[in-house]
């Protein structure tokens, strides 16, 4: 996935949300002391907290049931 960047205008704060090149042609044609920039973190699942997830839930879920059938 390519990196995003958050641009914001800092007097009217609007956001734009743009990928490297268009940053680049975006600030040519701008100054560039008009804009805050930020970068976009992107999380990306792996196929190995999906699966761990799955397991926390279905193991939560299996002593839930038998936490509750002990205690009637």
């Amino acid at each position: 996935m390519k990196t995003q960047y958050l641009v914001i205008n800092r007097e009217t704060r609007d956001e734009l949300i743009l990928n490297a090149k268009e940053v680049s042609m975006f600030l040519k044609r701008k100054n560039y002391r008009d804009y805050a920039i930020s970068r976009i973190s992107s999380k990306k699942e792996t196929w190995f907290e999906i699966l761990g997830f799955a397991f926390f839930g279905l193991a939560i879920v299996i002593l839930g049931t038998k936490i509750i059938v002990e205690w009637l």
